[in-house]
């Protein structure tokens, strides 16, 4: 049995503070915290005892183990919820559970004052578990978007086997300190919307990139991860990007900031959905974690929208791209 570790020490002594301080403070605000750890708990044993995707149950039939699984993945993908191990789906749930504890607990970071100071801990705990999840669907993600002959997909398929048996992703801390840093260094790099033009060389003057950002800028430029970066760094929708340049060009515009690039979006109904306010105005609201996932979540989305449809735009999103990349990087070295 693979056991996958519960709270990490660091998770475990803040759910302990949490606690003794809510017992002073609320009493039955500090049971429902301890029912939901509980609760956790056991949903980790559970998943602990599920059986392994690489065991074969029946132990017949030939050999069943890790590149066996990682090369039926390759070659079929990861689409259908049905075939997918009764470990992956419950170690999903396991992880959401995790998920939405640590976010209650930012919450009451954000209304109780005694535990305001444990906010930027917090903020991190719940930002780890996102990223867990954000590599899952990447990984599948990638999958489904590959054939078996692409360099980068057993890599992809063997980082997503280990998901499920351990939940945890080693390759996800070569990754999401990365996408962070250049979610949090957007604002500066690209302070306003102009022309649209000349993405690359404002990424690739930047000081405040990390190394390996510039080393997967400096590949041969391409309309594909051109037109996934713009929606990244202004977190609007390709669609969006097009009607508002066709827009500053008619009104004599230069330049817009985020803002009012989102105002003039509301304004004329451009936007598709309700939500046209942007993460980037709701500091308070979400974790920067949380709003980086979700930005992710919709650039998805209308990725696989156009590639239905066959519509002009990015088909995969800046963090799939990035992640290809580096697994090519491993697999060549």
């Amino acid at each position: 049995m693979m056991e996958i570790r519960t709270f990490t020490r660091n998770e475990t002594h803040l759910l302990d503070d949490f606690e003794r301080i809510l017992r002073q403070k609320d009493p039955p605000l500090a049971d429902t915290l301890r029912t939901l750890r509980d609760d956790i708990e056991t949903l980790a044993s559970i998943v602990s005892r599920s059986p392994s995707p690489t065991r074969d149950l029946l132990e017949k039939g030939g050999v069943r183990n890790l590149e066996s699984l990682a090369g039926k993945l390759c070659d079929r993908g990861v689409d259908q919820v049905v075939d997918l191990p009764a470990k992956a789906v419950l170690g999903n749930g396991f992880t959401v559970s995790k998920l939405h504890l640590f976010g209650l607990l930012f919450k009451l970071t954000l209304t109780i004052a005694d535990l305001e100071k444990y906010r930027p801990q917090t903020e991190q705990i719940h930002t780890e578990i996102l990223f867990d999840l954000m590599a899952e669907n990447l990984y599948s993600t990638i999958l489904t978007n590959s054939t078996p002959n692409d360099i980068w997909a057993p890599r992809a398929a063997r980082e997503l086997i280990h998901l499920w048996d351990y939940r945890t992703s080693p390759n996800c801390g070569a990754f999401a300190p990365a996408i962070q840093e250049l979610w949090r260094a957007r604002y500066t790099i690209v302070p306003v919307l102009g022309t649209l033009l000349g993405t690359f060389e404002l990424m690739r003057l930047s000081a405040q990139l990390p190394t390996v950002w510039l080393s997967f800028l400096s590949q041969p430029e391409s309309p594909p991860m051109g037109m996934a970066l713009e929606e990244f760094l202004f977190d609007l929708d390709f669609e969006e990007i097009l009607w508002l340049r066709a827009y500053m060009a008619d009104h004599g515009l230069s330049a817009v900031d985020r803002k009012t690039a989102f105002s003039i979006l509301e304004s004329q109904r451009a936007l598709k959905s309700s939500n046209t306010q942007g993460v980037a105005f709701s500091p308070e609201a979400e974790s920067g974690g949380m709003q980086l996932y979700r930005s992710y979540l919709k650039r998805q989305k209308m990725a696989r929208s156009r590639q239905l449809k066959a519509l002009p735009g990015p088909y995969r999103t800046l963090e799939e791209l990035f992640v290809t990349y580096l697994f090519t990087l491993r697999e060549t070295s």
